[in-house]
């Protein structure tokens, strides 16, 4: 949750929280967060046993939390 707004885009966003629930399986999602007036293009895939989060070079700063245990690889493109 962020601060409390009287209208929508009061503030910036400075921060996202990711949450990643690994595959069990190899698998692909890719979506689109509108931020700030922007698109930030996000990819998560897994491969053969090894997980990756693609994230679009910005100005916001992410936390990629994950639930599990897997071990994720991020990358910003």
């Amino acid at each position: 949750m962020g601060p409390i707004m009287q209208y929508i885009d009061e503030f910036e966003t400075t921060g996202i929280d990711l949450y990643i629930a690994p595959y069990s399986r190899d698998g692909k999602t890719i979506f689109n967060i509108p931020v700030n007036g922007k698109i930030i293009k996000v990819e998560y895939f897994a491969l053969k046993g090894e997980h990756t989060v693609q994230i679009e070079k910005c100005a916001i700063s992410f936390n990629v939390i994950v639930l599990g245990n897997e071990e994720i690889k991020i990358v910003k493109i």
